[in-house]
């Protein structure tokens, strides 16, 4: 019905990612953080003051939307709504947060690649 009227499918399979077609949900976050990494290091070479703070601003708000989008996608991921104690799902999104923040500062760092940033290594790394 939807291929008839023009629209791409894509499949997403979480439990089997070979049977995807491979789109990585972590895309978003990378591209918030290349752009707070790239207005940061902006805001230190400038030497003009407005411009200075301009990329510092830039830099900020990339920052702050890079946050929430990996607190949100940890908190969908982790949520289970039969569990009868909040911790350990809070808990849980709190560690993948973390990982996610751990990947992208080793991208940062030239560490890893960014084509190494995705659910599948994190999910290596957590086993």
């Amino acid at each position: 019905m939807f291929k008839d009227n023009g629209y791409t499918i894509l499949t997403l399979d979480f439990r089997n990612p070979s049977l995807s077609n491979h789109l990585n949900i972590l895309e978003p976050i990378i591209r918030e953080y290349e752009l707070f990494t790239e207005n940061d290091k902006l805001s230190i070479e400038e030497t003009d003051g407005i411009k200075k703070m301009n990329y510092l601003n830039k830099s900020i708000e990339h920052l702050a939307e890079c946050n929430q989008l990996i607190s949100s996608l940890s908190t969908m991921i982790m949520e289970d709504k039969t569990a009868k104690e909040a911790f350990w799902n809070n808990s849980a999104s709190d560690l993948l947060y973390g990982i996610i923040a751990l990947f992208l500062e080793d991208y940062a760092d030239g560490k890893i690649k960014r084509e190494q940033i995705t659910l599948s290594s994190i999910k290596k790394i957590s086993k």
